[in-house]
């Protein structure tokens, strides 16, 4: 599935690109610990039978999120969108 973000991430930057006064904001999460997608327990197995952990690309960062709320009852990540769609008004 990743793959497929990576695609979609590169077809908006290349429409924002072409598209006049339109704001075009994408946001891409980092892992999200205890999702279905998470890279997490893979890790966690590879670290366990000492073998090396397999990743794309070493010069990459990889961020984390949780699924928790917070002290408002908000889910993180709707924060976070939230915050990348202001970011974006505002630039």
């Amino acid at each position: 599935m990743g793959i497929s973000k990576a695609m979609m991430e590169k077809v908006l930057v290349a429409k924002s690109r072409s598209s006049g006064d339109t704001v075009i904001c994408t946001t891409r999460y980092g892992n999200v610990m205890a999702s279905r997608g998470s890279v997490i327990p893979l890790f966690t197995n590879q670290i366990r039978a000492g073998q090396p952990i397999t990743i794309t690309d070493p010069n990459m960062t990889r961020f984390t999120m949780t699924l928790c709320v917070t002290t408002c009852g908000a889910p993180v990540c709707a924060l976070k969108l939230l915050r990348a769609t202001a970011c974006a008004t505002l630039c």
